[in-house]
């Protein structure tokens, strides 16, 4: 148990008062053996042998009255019959799980009933998770678990949350308690008709660490913006600690490696993200290993890929396996060992490789346009930050940062290159790079053939290269997202804003035409020169634009800042400001604080 967290019940225990009027054998609590007449009420002398109470297995599941007695029908299928003469009357108590019977002489027995449900909570069971515990309920008959969490402040959003019905036995995380609060975990367990169980769980937590940001909201339209947490994959630390924040700017999850023999320099570069499954998945940098971990931080499966070592983005495609960007240490052209420059894919359960694509190959490794950085005998030309894939035409597309967004084929050659047209030159098989540059269209579907543009030199009142992208992501439409980050625009040496910008790419022509963009009008409140995030959201289509580091968050606080709009009209529904140094995360998503597997 965590030592930060106090965990008081508030549920008074029952006390069965063992005044059963029957007997029991030397036997397991499934195997009691009754005397089948009935108990008289003058009969104290067998009341007086009892030796043993009910075991914590065995409940009466139902009554039933006729011909003065009393039966008590026990789940394991035998009976007990009392003489119902000196009994005034019974209450079922489902709600406390008790059965009262009433005698004539004061005498009160009360013994478990209908499901005797057991259950327990441990906080922070894995010492990863110090606002999260996990519940163990043991019922004999099906039901519904739910519990709810009233938020620390009064007038804040209680969160409630149902687990799957129909289950008997449960072993399910508690996610959502507070920092420096006495919280309140009350739990329900019913079926259609009647509430078998309702308790609550007291869990003191103390004071929020120092390591985690300080956060401000400062606009939340709780109609407009998308249902749902903020999954933050927090940088400022090592080991690298992922949260979740509500939409007050509470934080309501973290996972904390620190304690981990394994993970406690956990270095995950991009970040976690949410598996179809439910789990977490993510990379650790630098080594070759890959992670799948649940909710409450347990290891469920660990890929070696080596002899590449991991970088930046792991990626589920729809069919399971992982792509993810790797480096392979392996010659370029200048000579020295080159990084940041494979992709690669592997199979989910096996952990085999299917498939590799080499970019040296596929672009020129020795064009410098972008710039590239460089110390002793290592080159970061390319710097791949992200892959995606495109079941469409069954492509990836690469996030190059120091060169462009490229779509590749499963034989590593190029579809087409999302970039500036300077000086691409030969890739490594000798084709000439030009062929592959998208063609640049206004709002009208004309080409814009302004050769300061395609050079890269200027921009357009209707389009704008991508500076050092992040993040490209298909949309329903068939049209790509990014998160622009902007600097070095045009050249310039600096840059003024970054910016989510919808792309609509037409292969077959060769041309790409710019549909929407968000961020341009905020200026340096939201430039962050490097990492950054942008999402579609699932239920409203809202756009999440989340530029992660050195943004401009006034007051001279810098850090990162999450900014829901409305798409396509550009509304800001939702807008937190994460302060903290440095890079604060790569990555941010909306996402319910439980998966749908719960």
């Amino acid at each position: 148990m965590n030592k930060t967290a106090v965990v008081f019940r508030t549920r008074v225990l029952i006390l069965r008062v063992c005044i059963v009027c029957f007997f029991f054998s030397a036997c397991g609590d499934n195997d009691i053996i009754l005397d089948p007449e009935v108990i008289k009420c003058d009969d104290t002398a067998r009341i007086d042998n009892i030796v043993s109470e009910l075991g914590s297995s065995n409940f009466v599941a139902g009554t039933s009255q006729g011909d003065g007695i009393l039966v008590l029908d026990l789940h394991v299928g035998s009976s007990i019959k009392l003489e119902y003469e000196c009994i005034e009357k019974t209450e079922e108590f489902i709600e406390k799980s008790e059965l009262r019977i009433f005698y004539s002489d004061g005498r009160i027995l009360i013994l478990p009933f209908l499901n005797n449900i057991l259950h327990s909570y441990i906080h922070n069971p894995n010492g990863k998770t110090p606002l999260s515990g996990e519940l163990v309920l043991n019922a004999a008959l099906p039901g519904k678990l739910s519990f709810k969490i009233p938020h620390k402040d009064e007038d804040g959003e209680v969160f409630g949350f149902q687990f799957k019905a129909g289950a008997t036995g449960f072993r399910v995380p508690i996610l959502g308690l507070f920092y420096n609060h006495q919280n309140q975990i009350i739990l329900e367990f019913r079926d259609e008709e009647n509430l078998y169980l309702r308790d609550t769980i007291v869990v003191g937590i103390g004071q929020r660490p120092n390591y985690l940001p300080s956060i401000i909201v400062d606009i939340y339209d709780p109609n407009k913006t998308e249902p749902g947490m903020h999954f933050v994959s927090f940088r400022g630390r090592v080991p690298s600690t992922p949260f979740i924040l509500d939409n007050s700017g509470e934080y309501r999850y973290v996972l904390d490696f620190s304690s981990d023999p394994e993970l406690a320099g956990l270095n995950y570069d991009v970040g976690m993200e949410r598996l179809k499954n439910g789990n977490y998945y993510f990379g650790n940098w630098p080594s070759p290993l890959l992670y799948e971990m649940d909710v409450l931080g347990h290891i469920l499966s660990k890929w070696n890929i080596g002899p590449f070592e991991f970088h930046h983005n792991v990626q589920e495609k729809e069919d399971g396996n992982l792509l993810a960007t790797v480096s392979r240490y392996d010659m370029h052209s200048s000579g020295r060992r080159a990084i940041e420059d494979w992709i690669i894919e592997i199979d989910r359960n096996t952990g085999s490789l299917i498939h590799s694509w080499d970019l040296k190959k596929s672009l020129n490794d020795a064009r410098q346009v972008m710039g590239w950085y460089e110390w002793q005998d290592i080159v970061d030309w390319a710097h791949a930050n992200a892959v995606i894939h495109d079941p469409r035409d069954n492509t990836i597309i690469v996030s190059c940062r120091t060169q462009a967004l490229v779509k590749l084929d499963y034989s590593n050659r190029p579809v087409w290159i999302l970039g500036n047209h300077k000086a691409w030159g030969k890739n490594g098989y000798g084709e000439e790079l030009d062929k592959f540059l998208l063609q640049p269209l206004d709002k009208s579907g004309n080409a814009i053939d302004d050769q300061l543009l395609l050079q890269g030199e200027k921009s357009h009142p209707e389009f704008e290269w991508p500076w050092y992208q992040h993040a490209p992501l298909l949309m329903d439409n068939g049209h790509i997202m990014l998160f622009d980050n902007g600097a070095n625009r045009n050249f310039a040496g600096f840059g003024e804003y970054s910016r989510a910008v919808e792309y609509e790419i037409d292969k077959s022509s060769m041309t790409v035409q710019q549909i929407w963009q968000y961020g341009k009008e905020r200026g340096r409140s939201c430039f962050s020169a490097i990492v950054s995030d942008v999402d579609i959201l699932e239920q409203s289509g809202n756009v999440y634009f989340c530029p992660g580091s050195r943004v401009n968050n006034d007051g001279g606080n810098f850090g990162g800042k999450i900014v829901e709009v409305s798409y396509p009209d550009k509304n800001v529904v939702f807008e937190m400001r994460i302060n903290a140094p440095d890079i604060v995360f790569h990555r941010a998503e909306k996402m319910a604080l439980y998966p749908d597997q719960y």
